[in-house]
């Protein structure tokens, strides 16, 4: 997807794993994830709504989750899940896209390297 929304297409695979991990949106049973989930992460991801470091995430969601109730009181009892995942959601155990592509990217990193080359013959890109 083209900006100011999607990465585009002149997006390195690295950065866009990165912002991926950061959007960390949970999978369901059928390794789907939810439009609007997805939605909502490129556009916090892109207009920098409540993001921070990694450590510093799950307070800014639960920040988040706090203001579009106090905005959306009536919206968010059926919503607020879908557009900021609970972290009983993204924790340990359940599968999310942020885990998915945080093994990419440590894959890439390794083939990357002297030992990566050796073990599986691939040259360097």
């Amino acid at each position: 997807m083209d900006p100011p929304l999607g990465f585009g297409n002149k997006c390195p695979n690295r950065l866009a794993y990165k912002k991926l991990i950061r959007m960390n949106m949970p999978l369901d049973d059928e390794m789907r994830v939810q439009f609007t989930t997805t939605l909502f992460a490129l556009i916090r991801e892109n207009l920098s709504i409540k993001m921070r470091s990694a450590e510093e995430m799950d307070q800014a969601d639960s920040e988040l989750r706090e203001t579009i109730t106090n905005i959306w009181p009536l919206q968010a009892k059926k919503m607020l899940d879908l557009l900021v995942p609970p972290n009983d959601q993204l924790n340990k155990g359940k599968l999310t896209v942020g885990k998915i592509y945080a093994g990419f990217l440590i894959f890439e990193s390794w083939r990357n390297t002297r030992f990566g080359q050796i073990d599986s013959g691939m040259p360097v890109q």
